[in-house]
C-alpha cells in the first residue's frame, strides 16, 4: 500500500484540534482480531441516534489495567477522540466525544464500560502516513496530533504501546 504525501499546511488543516491540552484517543475494532497469537473478540458498540449523533459503548480490558486511564479523564471531562475500523486496515475518525460517562463499573466478572456521545460526527477515513509495525495505529496517532508525520512524539501519553486500544494524557 502506498503512503500518501501531503504538504505540511494540508496536514495541519486536516488534523483534528481540540483546545483542551488533555484528551483520550480510543481505537475500536469490530469483530475478532489476532495480536501476538492471542485472539481478541471486541464487543464495542456504535449506535446511530435519532438526532444524527453517535452513541458509542467501549469496553475496558478484562484485567482492568487501563481503567484509570478511562475513569480519570471522564472525571476531568477531557474530550475523547474516537476511531473505528472493521477487523483490519485503516481507521475512520468518528469524531470527538465530549459527553463521556461511566456506563458500567467493573465487577469481578464484567469489564468497565464507558458511554461516549459524538454530536458532530465526522466519519472521515484516516490518511495513511506510515508503513511498518502497527501502521494504522501510527496513522491514528498522527491524525490525533500525538505524533508528527515522522512518528516523533508531540504529546506525552500514558503508554508508548500502539497495540493498546486507548491512549490518554493522564
Amino acid at each position: 500500500m502506498a503512503t500518501t504525501t501531503i504538504t505540511s499546511k494540508m496536514w495541519r488543516n486536516l488534523r483534528v484540534h481540540v483546545e483542551e491540552p488533555h484528551f483520550v484517543v480510543v481505537t475500536m475494532t469490530a469483530g475478532k482480531t489476532m495480536v501476538r497469537n492471542h485472539v481478541y473478540s471486541y464487543e464495542d458498540q456504535i449506535k446511530q441516534r435519532l438526532d444524527g449523533s453517535l452513541e458509542v459503548f467501549y469496553k475496558g480490558t478484562k484485567t482492568g489495567i487501563d481503567d484509570e486511564h478511562l475513569i480519570t479523564p471522564i472525571e476531568r471531562k477531557y474530550p475523547f477522540k474516537v476511531y473505528y475500523r472493521k477487523k483490519t486496515g485503516s481507521f475512520t475518525f468518528l469524531g470527538v466525544a465530549t459527553d463521556v460517562t461511566l456506563h458500567r463499573r467493573r465487577t469481578h466478572d464484567q469489564p468497565l464500560v464507558i458511554r461516549m456521545v459524538i454530536r458532530n460526527v465526522s466519519e472521515r477515513p484516516v490518511t495513511r502516513y506510515i508503513e511498518g509495525f502497527a501502521p494504522y495505529k501510527h496513522d491514528v496517532m498522527i491524525h490525533a496530533g500525538v505524533l508528527d508525520q515522522e512518528g516523533k512524539m508531540l504529546i506525552n501519553m500514558n503508554s508508548k504501546s500502539l497495540v493498546k486500544g486507548l491512549l490518554s494524557t493522564v
